[in-house]
């Protein structure tokens, strides 16, 4: 999936909402990037882009953020 094809989320609060992962994706299989004013999160191991959080930076992000 490219980045373009991710999806776009814009009202994701830190340490309020929270990422459902897939059993088989841990937080460690996660690449967080900054892109501008947006964090690009993608899997390491696809290479897949996941999603887009608009609004968001990658230091208010946390493990526990992802479940």
């Amino acid at each position: 999936m490219t980045l373009e094809m991710a999806d776009v989320i814009t009202d994701f609060v830190p340490g309020e909402d929270v990422f459902d992962l897939i059993p088989s994706l841990g937080f460690g299989d996660l690449s967080l990037v900054q892109n501008g004013a947006d964090v690009v999160i993608q899997n390491r191991v696809t290479n897949e882009f996941l999603a887009r959080l608009q609004g968001v930076d990658v230091p208010s992000l946390t493990q526990a953020d992802f479940v």
